[in-house]
């Protein structure tokens, strides 16, 4: 075992089963079946907004996509003419020589818009084929990338990977954990994951584990990754380029999953290689079926939960990073997200958010500050290069030559609008409980973002056939900060999986 193993090995734990009843009740939240999805009224697909172009790993090859989103949204509200640069929570411009006191007394006054605008949102309860396409909303749209291995057989049998990214982040920051994956090759399948002794369980930390010699299968099994596709949620970086004048003020986290199955029913290319950068919306089809995983991070994972609750016949396993589907209570109103409770810390701390820099010297010089202190250089660089954007528009891209303003890619009001969501945690809670696949979670090492040790353990043992392991040294960033050490947890996850026998019945849909 090498030193950087050895090191892996010490910094990895494992949250131990619960040893009590949960003290929730079930469900948590109203339940929310997803809304059957729609094609798309017709028109011309936007051109993708220039991004530095990232070379995939030797032996792969890389193509950026425009992707139908799900259509319709599930509140009237999804529909706007907003863009990156509107203010939509902000009536005047803040005074330059407003105080400490005048500025954070403003940043409560447009979080409580926030908040308040999501409770306004209605939902889209039109028979939508029943309406004209010409009168129906212009349809949204998804920034994505796909990396395909060269050599692959039309045929084969290989994973697909669907990355999901954090909320207020860009599909970039999981390019360095994909990366470092793809470079290990195939992975072993007597790879174990989840497998910790810890001072309450020295068993294997799968309950969903036959166990034994007779779980194992052949170690020729096919855990080659064909394809991987990582997006950008509909309001965050380049898809705010492609959604300009096209979004709303409020953004539910289960049309995210609604996204993703949109994507794997309706979209992706089967089995050739998608040479056009605008994909097309076709009625489902038969076709080769793909070994689905989904990787997610945060609001991210929880959009990969909502989705594979829905259709776990579409998805072979999910890895969850610090997925955002702790038990955290719907709110009864507006007001109670003003108690200081983690709503309202998630909101305001995004609306608070610095979005614009004098040049890019200025937001590179943030890199010491605690919240980016601790993160990977590669995935720091790719934020400058990505996340971070040239406020005057026409500029190609931003270099560290370059002395004009620049912005973040998503911008702050975005971010806000996300957490301004009421349900969605809960109902990701709910829903884990009833998805019988393979849930991988990594975590980290303290779990104040998922509500807590006890709420986090509980989680990440939700799942039926659910194995977690912690990355000590890690917070909720993980992603961000630990991408040598996630991408072995990848790998060894996807190994493990390969390794069990599935014997169950084929999951059914729950749209």
């Amino acid at each position: 075992m090498s030193a950087s193993s050895r090191a892996s090995e010490a910094s990895r734990a494992a949250f131990p089963r619960p040893t009590s009843a949960s003290q929730y009740p079930t469900p948590l939240a109203a339940p929310n079946v997803l809304a059957p999805l729609v094609r798309p009224p017709s028109t011309s697909p936007p051109p993708l907004p220039f991004r530095p172009p990232i070379v995939p790993p030797p032996g792969w090859t890389s193509s950026s996509h425009v992707i139908p989103a799900a259509y319709p949204r599930r509140w009237r509200q999804c529909f706007g003419s907003l863009s990156r640069e509107s203010r939509p929570f902000t009536k005047d411009r803040p005074d330059p020589d407003e105080g400490r006191a005048e500025r954070a007394e403003r940043n409560n006054v447009e979080a409580r818009r926030v908040i308040r605008m999501r409770y306004h949102a209605q939902e889209s309860e039109v028979d939508w084929e029943a309406v004209p396409r010409s009168e129906r909303p212009e349809g949204l749209w998804i920034a994505g990338e796909c990396w395909r291995r060269e050599g692959r057989g039309e045929n084969g049998e290989g994973v697909t990977l669907i990355v999901t990214h954090a909320n207020g982040f860009t599909k970039e920051c999981w390019v360095p954990t994909i990366r470092r994956l793809l470079a290990r090759g195939p992975a072993q399948a007597s790879s174990s994951f989840g497998e910790l002794s810890t001072a309450e369980d020295s068993g294997p930390a799968n309950s969903g584990s036959s166990g034994g010699s007779d779980a194992r299968i052949d170690a020729a099994v096919d855990t080659n990754i064909d394809e991987v596709w990582f997006l950008d949620d509909v309001h965050h970086g380049a898809s705010i380029d492609l959604n300009a004048g096209l979004i709303g003020p409020v953004h539910p986290w289960s049309d995210g999953g609604r996204d993703i199955l949109n994507l794997i029913q309706h979209v992706l290319p089967l089995p050739e290689r998608p040479e056009r950068e605008a994909l097309e919306w076709r009625e489902e089809t038969p076709g080769r079926k793909r070994k689905i995983i989904g990787v997610g991070h945060s609001f991210g994972g929880n959009a990969l939960v909502q989705a594979a609750h829905a259709r776990p016949d579409l998805f072979h396993a999910l890895f969850l990073a610090e997925p955002m589907c702790p038990p955290v209570p719907p709110s009864a109103d507006a007001d109670d997200f003003e108690t200081g409770n983690m709503r309202w810390v998630l909101v305001s701390g995004a609306i608070k958010r610095r979005g614009i820099w004098p040049d890019l010297a200025s937001a590179a010089s943030t890199r010491s500050s605690p919240f980016f202190a601790s993160w990977n250089d590669e995935v720091w660089d790719l934020w400058l290069s990505h996340a971070i954007i040239p406020l005057e528009p026409g500029e190609l891209h931003v270099s560290s030559t370059r002395h004009g303003p620049v912005q973040l890619a998503t911008p702050p009001w975005a971010e806000a609008a996300v957490f301004a969501e009421t349900t969605a945690m809960a109902e990701g809670w709910d829903k884990l409980a009833e998805i019988n696949l393979p849930v991988g979670f990594v975590m980290g090492g303290d779990p104040q973002a998922t509500t807590g040790e006890e709420n986090t353990r509980e989680m990440v043992w939700r799942a039926p056939k659910a194995k977690n392991e912690r990355i000590v040294d890690a917070g909720h960033l993980v992603v961000q900060e630990k991408p040598d050490e996630l991408a072995d947890a990848l790998w060894r996850f996807i190994g493990s999986v390969a390794s069990e026998v599935q014997t169950e019945e084929e999951p059914r849909a729950r749209l």
